[in-house]
């Protein structure tokens, strides 16, 4: 089956997308508690950043495999078809507008970089340091960071910014401007585009 038959969103992909959504959905609204005395994923408050990082960790692991007849828009549809368990979550966890605006247009930002990647790279030759820069970023820079803070009593803070999902989960909540989100959205951006244009140039079988 070549590019021009492959559906856009094979129907299995459809399927476990769905299923994350109302997993995520249940988890964060259905099943958590109304208030709680220290910060926990499993509160009603927090649902809507446990639904965001759920959207990024499926996008930024399925959109290499889905991109090569979508392009951009295979993500972005995944990310439109969230949009009523969005709107729910977001209602119910009490969220502003500036920080679900945020939020999700950082996700758009993600599944451009994880389609431009999977573009790029069609013949799948480099996909394995994809995984290695996002365990790496995604990971990694945290544990790094918590280990230096917390244990070793060194300031390496900045580290947390590597990470896509601590980018995320901090425009999850309300925020105000900060270098240490709005560089690292920046740069994911800048690489989705460069990667596009990779991607564009590249010849096709």
């Amino acid at each position: 089956m070549d590019d021009a038959t492959k559906p856009m969103l094979p129907a299995a992909l459809l399927g476990i997308w769905a299923g994350v959504l109302v997993l995520a959905a249940t988890i964060g609204v259905g099943l958590s508690v109304q208030g709680v005395d220290y910060p926990t994923p499993f509160a009603i408050a927090q649902a809507y950043r446990l639904l965001v990082g759920a959207e990024l960790f499926f996008v930024l692991v399925a959109a290499p495999l889905i991109a090569g007849r979508g392009g951009l828009l295979a993500p972005v549809l995944l990310l439109a078809i969230a949009a009523p368990a969005v709107v729910v979550v977001s209602w119910v966890a009490a969220c502003e507008w500036p920080q679900i605006l945020a939020s999700q247009a950082y996700l758009v930002v993600a599944a451009a970089f994880a389609a431009s990647y999977g573009r790029a790279d069609a013949s799948g030759r480099f996909r394995g340091w994809y995984w290695l820069a996002l365990g790496a970023f995604g990971a990694g820079a945290p544990l790094l960071a918590f280990v230096g803070e917390d244990v070793l009593r060194v300031r390496l803070g900045w580290l947390y910014a590597l990470s896509p999902f601590w980018v995320a989960d901090r425009l999850s909540r309300s925020w105000e401007f900060a270098w240490a989100w709005a560089v690292p959205s920046a740069v994911l951006l800048l690489v989705a585009v460069a990667l596009w244009r990779v991607a564009r140039g590249a010849p096709r079988d």
